[in-house]
């Protein structure tokens, strides 16, 4: 009896899906829109600047992989707080791909720096795939350097980040949020 009315029940999420999935758009707004146009799925678009995007998005990733990295992770808990740290920051990463708030943003040198930090947050990423300790640490080091050489190519008013395991001073005023 039990088997029927899960096989029911299943049956009917089914047929459930397929009638909404079919018949109504996501979005009401959507509704009567082609799927495929900018105008209807919107274009990715700059929302903040780029220290903003620094400050709320990168920063705290970056805290969290360098604090995860102090010592070697023991055990399968901290290996996951690694790995969760540092594809979060890999993913930021590729956000710089889209920023164009600044003539700077839009040279070959732009892309060519974010593509050398994302590679090498992705070779992080791999180390510690493979639980290795040095590995990380090293390629998280030269994970930082393409931040600096970034900042050091564009003269950004953002401090370098000198050592990977020093906390960054504070702003005295605080975030630049509003």
């Amino acid at each position: 009896m039990r088997r029927i009315i899960l096989v029911v029940a299943i049956a009917c999420v089914i047929v459930t899906a397929i009638f909404f999935s079919s018949n109504y758009p996501a979005d009401p707004a959507m509704a009567g829109s082609n799927p495929d146009s900018n105008e209807s799925t919107g274009v990715e678009k700059q929302v903040i600047d780029n220290v903003e995007l620094m400050e709320l998005l990168f920063d705290p990733y970056y805290v969290d992989l360098r604090n995860s990295l102090k010592t070697p992770p023991e055990g399968r808990k901290e290996w996951r707080r690694v790995y969760i740290a540092t594809y979060r920051l890999a993913e930021v990463t590729n956000l710089l791909f889209s920023r164009d708030g600044e003539d700077y943003m839009k040279t070959p040198e732009w892309k060519a720096l974010a593509l050398e930090s994302r590679n090498a947050i992705e070779e992080v990423g791999e180390a510690v795939r493979k639980l290795d300790y040095d590995l990380t640490k090293s390629r998280y080091i030269a994970y930082i350097e393409t931040c600096n050489n970034c900042h050091s190519a564009f003269e950004l008013e953002e401090p370098t980040v000198v050592d990977p395991f020093i906390v960054p001073k504070p702003q005295e005023d605080g975030p630049t949020l509003f």
